[in-house]
């Protein structure tokens, strides 16, 4: 692996009636976009074999705190940002 760059991978934990609260994952990857292409082939694989999680460089993350049923799926991908946009957007 090249360059790695340090990154926050930021994404909603929900049952969409009772609770819901923000994740802020740190992780080191090549770069942003490979992260989400990474992680959006990642899930897809997890959706179509059903499995319960799935892995993206080094960390694991639940299936279906991304990929919800209704009355079709609703995928939702996660927020990525480098560690100095993510102290710009979140220092309070």
């Amino acid at each position: 692996m090249g360059r790695v760059m340090k990154l926050v991978v930021k994404y909603v934990i929900s049952d969409d009636c009772t609770y819901a609260f923000d994740v802020h994952q740190p992780i080191e990857y090549e770069s942003e976009e490979a992260f989400i292409c990474d992680f959006e082939d990642a899930l897809q694989t997890a959706i179509q074999n059903r499995k319960p999680e799935f892995k993206t460089g080094s960390t694991t993350f639940e299936t279906w705190d991304f990929a919800k049923t209704y009355e079709k799926l609703i995928v939702t991908l996660p927020e990525v940002y480098t560690l100095e946009n993510w102290f710009r957007r979140y220092k309070q």
